[in-house]
């Protein structure tokens, strides 16, 4: 016995009404779903090159600036002569080391010497002093003991004169310390 398959033959126009009528329900769900899916990544694709074009742009407006700063000249800062001079002595000023140069002076001023002014010049590292003393052989000492301090290089005895006003006839006295770099 021959087993015959049963033929179906329809002679109608194909339409889409017709074609919807046959189709599978989760046929058409899925077809649904695909044109939904395709719809939301040509929307998601056209935002995409929307950003990718603006951050090229932003780039090479970037890189435009970028390349204008390293070709731009940068104009010098223009310091008047006098206030240049100013800045630097307040510098030097502040690079004076008072406070090595008055303790070596403190330490080597002995009881029987008055001190009546130092005068830095950092400028020079040069410190200038008064004194008085009672006699000569102090003020030589008082000298003498300065040129053995070890921030000082050289000391002089600028000048001397005795002060005939006063009853003791002290003799005033002027010297200049050079002192050293602090290392």
């Amino acid at each position: 016995m021959k087993s015959t398959a049963a033929i179906h033959i329809n002679f109608a126009r194909r339409t889409i009404k017709s074609v919807l009528l046959v189709t599978p329900i989760w046929q058409l769900a899925l077809g649904a779903l695909g044109v939904v899916l395709l719809i939301v990544a040509l929307i998601l694709a056209g935002s995409i090159t929307e950003k990718k074009q603006l951050l090229e742009e932003t780039l090479q407006h970037d890189e435009k600036k970028l390349e204008s700063a390293r070709h731009q000249v940068v104009k010098p800062v223009v310091i008047p002569e006098g206030r240049a001079l100013e800045i630097n002595a307040a510098i030097l000023q502040l690079n004076l080391p008072w406070s090595d140069v008055f303790d070596a002076i403190e330490e080597a001023t002995p009881a029987n010497i008055a001190l009546i002014s130092i005068e830095p010049d950092p400028k020079k590292q040069l410190l200038k002093g008064e004194a008085e003393a009672i006699n000569s052989d102090d003020m030589i000492a008082y000298i003498e003991r300065l040129k053995k301090v070890a921030l000082f290089v050289h000391v002089d005895l600028i000048k001397h004169e005795v002060n005939l006003q006063d009853q003791f006839k002290p003799i005033r006295f002027e010297f200049e310390a050079q002192w050293r770099d602090r290392p």
